[in-house]
């Protein structure tokens, strides 16, 4: 599958002026205007060329926030958090925002497949400064345990799991997880029911079947994992 779709691009930067040596000056502020985006392909566009894409773009308004971006991104301790959602999406996937890791593909992959096989879906990146404490706007990379959804016992159980089925641990924490508290699948063994199996292929959730495939089938094998384990 493969698109071609138009990044709405919003972004709200503070910084010092690096001219300006008096460190109690105000610090500059650059915020997108209406009408920033920029042109991609689904299939083509690789992550690096992405992220390439939406700096050029921002560099035409505003340079300066532009260099700051780009140097934040290269940085060992970054500013900056870039998050990614959705619009006008028809399944439950990318309707929030979601963290979106510079560093890794995993999760820029899965966002393409799922706007790929959208139809209606308009594509939206913000770049603002890390937060202290959590936005409500923005998806937790990990559901909360509570006694709602499971001991912690099943938890650790759980994330073991996906460990186990070598699935990316970005697309563990920002994708499978948020179903998992959704619908409440706090074990692993519930991977290897059909419902559960029907439910994730459902329009709402889409699933990949690869990534389906590779949970079921691995249920048995994980649970003599865990036997042997305890001998």
């Amino acid at each position: 599958m493969r698109r071609d779709v138009i990044l709405s691009i919003e972004y709200s930067i503070r910084m010092r002026d690096p001219n300006e040596p008096n460190q109690l000056a105000d610090r500059l502020q650059f915020d997108s205007l209406r009408g920033c985006s920029v042109a991609f392909n689904t299939e083509t566009t690789g992550f690096e060329s992405f992220k390439a894409r939406v700096i050029n773009r921002i560099a035409k308004r505003h340079e300066k926030a532009a260099e700051f971006m780009k140097d934040d991104m290269d940085g060992s301790d970054a500013a900056l958090c870039w998050a990614i959602r959705i619009a006008n999406h028809e399944v439950a996937l990318f309707r929030r925002f979601i963290l979106l890791p510079t560093s890794d593909a995993g999760l820029f992959a899965q966002w393409c497949w799922s706007l790929a096989a959208s139809k209606e879906g308009q594509p939206i990146l913000f770049i603002g400064h890390r937060p202290h404490q959590e936005d409500p706007n923005i998806a937790s990379p990990s559901p909360t345990t509570s006694g709602e959804h499971g001991s912690l016992s099943q938890r650790e159980k759980l994330e073991g799991f996906f460990h186990f089925c070598d699935l990316d641990d970005v697309v563990v924490s920002s994708f499978l997880w948020p179903i998992c508290v959704e619908q409440h699948l706090d074990r692993y063994q519930h991977f290897s029911s059909s419902v559960v199996i029907q439910t994730l292929q459902s329009p709402r959730y889409a699933v990949p079947s690869g990534i389906l495939a590779t949970l079921q089938d691995n249920v048995p094998i994980y649970a003599a994992y865990l036997q042997a384990r305890t001998k």
